[in-house]
């Protein structure tokens, strides 16, 4: 759990449940890695979304390069913060 993610999050300029998912991530990315394994009913729930939003932001984050998408073994998606630069060591 990073809150230093978060509290950067925080500074974006998105709409407003698009940063809730951004927030989200941020929170459970790993402080060191950035990386966050959070299966999408996670994020559906903390948000108070319905699945098909949760995707469509974090698809849109992806594409205005806030995550990546890391490959994982079976189902699972790996997201990785992009966001490093605005991140304190």
């Amino acid at each position: 759990m990073s809150l230093v993610h978060e509290v950067v999050a925080w500074d974006f300029d998105m709409p407003g449940l698009k940063k809730i998912v951004m927030l989200q991530l941020a929170r459970s990315a790993h402080r060191a890695s950035q990386e966050a394994s959070l299966p999408i009913h996670k994020v559906t729930s903390a948000c108070g979304i319905s699945e098909s939003a949760a995707r469509k932001y974090i698809a849109e984050l992806a594409r205005e390069g806030y995550i990546a998408f890391i490959p994982a073994p079976g189902r699972g998606v790996h997201y990785r913060l992009t966001i490093d630069s605005r991140v304190p060591a």
